[in-house]
């Protein structure tokens, strides 16, 4: 998968489970310990979130990391 497609999808993803969950970004990032400018850098394509992130992002919304960036299609 490449890069662009990753973001997208990460993009797709989280907005989905915040949907699911009836959070917006202030409350994510509340939740996980974040700032909010960091949950806009996502959503705007600036980054990924990192390892501790990602791994807080699963916690929260009861799902697999890999789930979150759509790993199993790595070769």
């Amino acid at each position: 998968m490449q890069i662009l497609e990753r973001v997208l999808y990460f993009q797709k993803v989280l907005q989905e489970l915040m949907d699911e969950k009836d959070v917006d970004k202030k409350e994510l990032a509340q939740a996980i310990g974040r700032e909010v400018s960091v949950i806009e850098n996502w959503f705007m394509g600036k980054n990924l979130p990192g390892a501790h992130a990602l791994k807080d992002l699963a916690d929260f919304f009861e799902v697999s990391a890999d789930m979150l960036l759509d790993t199993k299609f790595d070769d």
